[in-house]
């Protein structure tokens, strides 16, 4: 990829030499070049601007010294794939993963970085009106800088590592935050194993590729809903990457019992202590959770023991309406109260359908013995006023 950068402050761009940046217009990866806006204009004092019309603070940059500079650079180069030209300015597109992915693929970038109080408007309507290019307005974000170079360095950056051939190790752009799934990276450790009391998760030094990667992936998950909720919402780069567990996770989070928005209310049960797990938030107010627990010596393949020593049960009451998709969290809940609670085992009862029996499978759950699902049926674990929807009864070994 050839970038090429017009600034009146082309030593701002010496640090393109330096790094992976360096290294990769050493190998031809890349051929980066900063001009000097000046040497196109036809004047003593090498002028570049002028007073804005209709009047105001500061100075204008001017079209015809843009346009000159733009036609010779095009020119310069015998290029005749995908040309983009870049102006970096507060009213422009924010600069994204996903378009930066999308320049990436470009032949050639062309950095108009304006200064003072921008470039004439003309010029980005010439560049628009010209087919052999095409016009990116971008912006780094709300807030205003007092020119176009930093921003420009960010995005030669953003752009230029994922350019084939300039990071070694091509697989560290997929999972890198932004990258294909949309979630922020997970945290990273590295020696010493303690330091200062500080060590490392377990889960990294057990040798577990399969628990790592489930590790780091909720680390990513729990990451990007704490600092960039956005996205993960519908519209977000991370939303249609979510997987049912996933989405699961996220509402069960949002219900948690550190954000005080999940109560236990105790209810009167002669088979042992019962408590009712009642979501404060809309979004869950449709659905509850039944948790029940007793002796460890309880063993579930006794069901009528079971039950007489008060043996747990983790009962769902979804309503089966506009978030049947997200189900399982309020399952989710009930089985990490369970756990807080120390009982051995546990047993869930979840509606029939492929959604919630696909959440059973990948949580460890199995069908449980028939005889239970007869004796919990009496349990009353029904919404009052609502039919008992068609379900099935799953067990899990928790202990």
């Amino acid at each position: 990829m050839r970038i090429d950068i017009l600034t009146i402050f082309p030593e701002f761009f010496d640090s393109l030499e330096l790094s992976l940046m360096g290294k990769a217009q050493e190998s031809g990866a890349l051929a980066i070049k900063a001009h000097n806006l000046r040497d196109w204009t036809h004047d003593r004092h090498r002028t570049v601007d002028d007073s804005p019309y209709g009047g105001g603070a500061g100075m204008v940059m001017r079209v015809d010294v843009w346009t000159r500079a733009l036609t010779d650079v095009l020119n310069s180069s015998a290029i005749k794939g995908r040309r983009v030209v870049m102006i970096p300015t507060p009213s422009g597109r924010p600069l994204t993963q996903t378009l930066a992915e999308n320049l990436a693929t470009a032949d050639q970038l062309i950095f108009a970085c304006g200064r003072y109080e921008g470039i004439d408007a003309r010029f980005a309507e010439l560049v628009a009106q010209d087919s052999a290019v095409e016009l990116c307005e971008f912006s780094l974000g709300d807030y205003v800088l007092n020119g176009g170079e930093a921003a420009t360095l960010v995005a030669i950056e953003a752009v230029g590592r994922l350019v084939p051939d300039v990071v070694g190790n091509a697989e560290s752009l997929v999972e890198e935050s932004h990258g294909q799934s949309g979630l922020l990276e997970y945290p990273v450790y590295t020696r010493p194993l303690d330091f200062s009391g500080a060590q490392v998760p377990q889960v990294l030094l057990s040798g577990d590729h399969e628990a790592v990667a489930r590790w780091r992936h909720l680390k990513s998950l729990e990451r990007t809903a704490q600092v960039r909720a956005d996205l993960l919402q519908p519209g977000g780069k991370a939303h249609d990457s979510l997987s049912v567990l996933d989405r699961e996770r996220l509402l069960a989070w949002q219900v948690s019992p550190d954000a005080g928005q999940v109560r236990l209310q105790e209810m009167d049960y002669a088979g042992g202590q019962c408590f009712q797990l009642t979501h404060q938030r809309g979004a869950l107010s449709r659905s509850a959770a039944v948790v029940i627990w007793g002796p460890r010596e309880a063993h579930p393949q006794h069901p009528h023991e079971a039950l007489k020593h008060g043996f747990v049960i983790i009962g769902a009451r979804p309503d089966l309406g506009a978030e049947n998709e997200l189900v399982g969290s309020t399952l989710l809940l009930a089985e990490e109260y369970a756990e807080k609670l120390g009982v051995s085992a546990a047993l869930m009862r979840m509606p029939a359908d492929k959604l919630t029996q696909a959440w059973a499978k990948e949580r460890g759950w199995k069908k449980a013995p028939q005889g239970l699902g007869k004796v919990l049926r009496h349990a009353d674990l029904r919404v009052p006023g609502q039919e008992e929807p068609r379900s099935v009864w799953f067990y899990r070994q928790l202990s």
